[in-house]
Order: C-alpha cells, then structure tokens, then sequence
C-alpha cells in the first residue's frame, strides 16, 4: 500500500509530461507575472542595555516586483523586472535621564525601487514541480529617513547596483499558470550613498550577504501566453 501511494506521489509531481509538454510545444513564449512579500514584527519587551527600560520595536516590510520575461527554450528564461518596497520601523521607549523620565518615540521610513535584469534556469523543465535558479542584475534608489518625536532627523540618497543568486520552485497549476516560491540565497551591493543634511557623499560596497531564511521567501504567480 506505502509503495501504491510513494508511485502516485512520484507520477503526479514528476511525471505528468503532458501539460508541460503542452506548453513547451505551442508557440506562446511571452511570460508576465509578479512576486510579493509582507512582513512584520514586533518586540514588545527588550530592555535598553543602558537605561535598563523596557523598549518596543516595530518593522514592516511590503515588497511588490512585476516583471516581463521570454521563454527562450525549455529551459530558459529572460526577463526584466520593477523592484518596489515600502517598510518602516518605529521605536518606542522612556529616556530615564530626565527628572522626571519622559517617553520618546522614534521611526524610519524607506522606499525602494529600481529595475533588474533576470535569468532563469529550469533544472527539470518536464515536470508539474519545477526548481530553478535565477541569477539578476539590478539598479536600485532608495531614501531612507529617519523621525524623532514626528520631526525629521536624517535623511539619505542611495544609489546602488545589486548582483544577486536566487533558488526557487515554481508549480505549474494549468499548461499557462504557474506558482512560483523563490528565496535569495546569495547577494553583494555596491554604488554611492548622500547625506541630504550636509550633501557629502561616500562609496558603499557590501560584502556576500546570504539570505536563506523563511524572512527572504517570497511568493508569486506567473501567466504564459
């Protein structure tokens, strides 16, 4: 019975070459599709190592990437893709310092965009289950600012480009629509940062940054036609 059950698994994620063969046969290459993450934490009870008060800490993240692509062969496929993300942070504590101890409440804001040049290759083009790897190049602009007590503090310009290797797996629910899971396993960034308070300005170039987290999942769908 274990061995009736482990063929029907293997049939139905491996072997159904029929709607992939379908789809790699007709004459649609064109691809469209988009992938999205949202995320949030909360910290509601770290201490500040100084003050010894209790802080809370609040991130969010919202991330949005349309993207255009060519199926080249079975294998492969070529696309360019729109990178947005919004996330802010907000920190909320007491300053013990003063008589007598007042709250203070501090956030930060930053919006991301740029576009991006991808490759994908298919490890096992045939099957419904599908992985696949996906090298991308990509400018990105980014205004990161910082508030204290709803009063601007900081303020900075980035411009950077970003190399990065992505692992995904994508699933195909019908020979046009596919689902798609992609997690950033290895990325380096290097460009320009200014300072809007006094306008110097000072290269930035980041070492390999390893994203294999459930944090760097995202998630999206795709439609060939």
């Amino acid at each position: 019975m274990k061995s009736s059950w482990f063929l029907f698994v293997l049939v139905w994620l491996v072997v159904p070459e029929v709607v992939a063969q379908d789809t790699l046969a007709n004459n649609s290459h064109y691809v469209i599709g988009g992938m999205g993450q949202y995320g949030r934490l909360d910290d509601e009870g770290a201490d500040n190592p100084i003050t010894l008060q209790p802080e809370q800490y609040k991130f969010t993240t919202l991330t949005i990437s349309p993207y255009f692509a060519y199926r080249l062969r079975g294998r492969w496929l070529v696309g360019v893709e729109l990178n947005y993300s919004y996330s802010t942070f907000s920190r909320r504590g007491t300053i013990s310092s003063t008589t007598p101890p007042r709250p203070f409440f501090s956030e930060g804001k930053t919006i991301t965009f740029g576009p991006s040049l991808f490759a994908r290759f298919i490890v096992n083009p045939y099957g419904r289950l599908q992985f696949y790897g996906q090298p991308s190049l990509g400018w990105t602009w980014s205004n990161p600012r910082s508030f204290f007590a709803s009063e601007l503090n900081s303020e900075r310009l980035q411009n950077t480009w970003r190399l990065a290797m992505g692992l995904g797996a994508q699933y195909q629910i019908t020979p046009r629509w596919r689902l798609l899971l992609v997690m950033e396993g290895l990325s380096f960034r290097w460009g320009k940062v200014r300072n809007a308070d006094d306008l110097t300005d000072y290269e930035v170039r980041s070492g390999a940054s390893v994203g294999l987290s459930m944090n760097d999942l995202t998630f999206g769908a795709e439609f060939q036609f």
